[in-house]
């Protein structure tokens, strides 16, 4: 009876011993990951302090990427160690400023809101050590970008540098808002504009079948964000993404509306592209019909483009609007 008593006792007792220690496990648990941060940030801090007294612009060039606003984990302080080694330790300081001063030179710098060519970078740095003293620009960039367009302005090896890095397989590329953001120069717009938007064709049927499309022609027209979710649009969705992602960092862009004198060989009447106004000169861009051949220009006028896109699909123009609203 006195060894029933007693396991009546001690058994409750016992749980409640594992019980508290399973908390204590638990609490353990969720506290390790905010310790484990809070450190990341703690050397991240030491990294950043250590650069700032060489290089204060690119110290808080780095501080505005993405990665280092969320919070970095192992293998982004590990890519900003990496970085500011390789800034800080190459033999040939000089060089490698003018290398870093070309990175950031890409994009309206009071507009953005990061460096995409410093974040291409940061993402090499996560996964390779950058040899010290190098031309990192040359020795990552083996193949080429053949949609560059010099009367821009753009640094070429920086653009070509971007696009041997980019790879659109990646978790980097599932965040509508921060894909907007990175797309801030013409020459980044077009990188991913060539190789993710593909032409809608079940939608331009829809279109075209649509007996009321003049009245119903705003339900038509898609987004930035929507464009880039599906990846894919029609012309006018093309013109538009341009429109909105590039207006946003300070470009000069609208979208023009061609009519054709007789329909094109696509069957179509009319085409929409970007334009894009610099240094007094017009560019045409995100164009989709055909063969997506980068930014092309300079052209004087606008009219001069819209005459431009009708030959090229094998007719004549007849109007043009900068404007989405379809002309009758």
């Amino acid at each position: 009876m006195r060894k029933a008593i007693l396991l009546v006792i001690i058994i409750p007792l016992f749980l409640s011993v594992l019980n508290c220690a399973s908390v204590n496990e638990t609490q353990k648990s969720d506290k390790f990951p905010e310790i484990k941060q809070a450190r990341f940030k703690e050397e991240a801090d030491k990294e950043l302090s250590h650069l700032f007294k060489v290089n204060p612009v690119l110290t808080e060039e780095l501080r505005k990427l993405p990665e280092l606003k969320r919070g970095l984990d192992e293998k982004g302080l590990l890519a900003l160690n990496r970085i500011v080694k390789f800034y800080t330790q190459s033999s040939n300081s000089e060089e490698v400023k003018q290398i870093f001063d070309r990175i950031l030179s890409i994009g309206k710098k009071e507009r953005r809101k990061f460096s995409a060519p410093l974040q291409a970078l940061f993402w090499l740095a996560e996964e390779n050590e950058i040899p010290l003293g190098e031309n990192l620009l040359k020795i990552h960039s083996k193949e080429k970008y053949r949609g560059f367009n010099k009367n821009l302005g753009e640094d070429e090896e920086v653009i070509t540098f971007v696009y041997n890095i980019w790879r659109y397989d990646t978790d980097k590329w599932k965040d509508t808002n921060e894909i907007i953001d990175r797309l801030n120069s013409p020459h980044l717009f077009d990188l991913f504009f060539r190789d993710n938007i593909a032409y809608d064709f079940d939608k331009s049927a829809m279109k075209r079948s649509d007996r009321k499309y003049y009245e119903n022609w705003g339900s038509y027209l898609q987004s930035a964000k929507v464009t880039i979710k599906k990846r894919k649009g029609t012309c006018d969705d093309a013109a538009n993404l341009a429109d909105e992602v590039l207006k946003k960092t300070g470009y000069n862009v609208k979208p023009l509306q061609v009519k054709f004198g007789k329909p094109s060989f696509t069957g179509s009447n009319r085409h929409w592209v970007a334009v894009l106004k610099e240094g007094g000169l017009f560019y045409k861009i995100a164009d989709d019909a055909y063969v997506k051949e980068g930014i092309v220009g300079p052209f004087k006028s606008i009219k001069e483009i819209g005459e431009k896109v009708a030959e090229s699909l094998g007719t004549y123009m007849q109007d043009y609007s900068l404007s989405q609203v379809p002309i009758r």
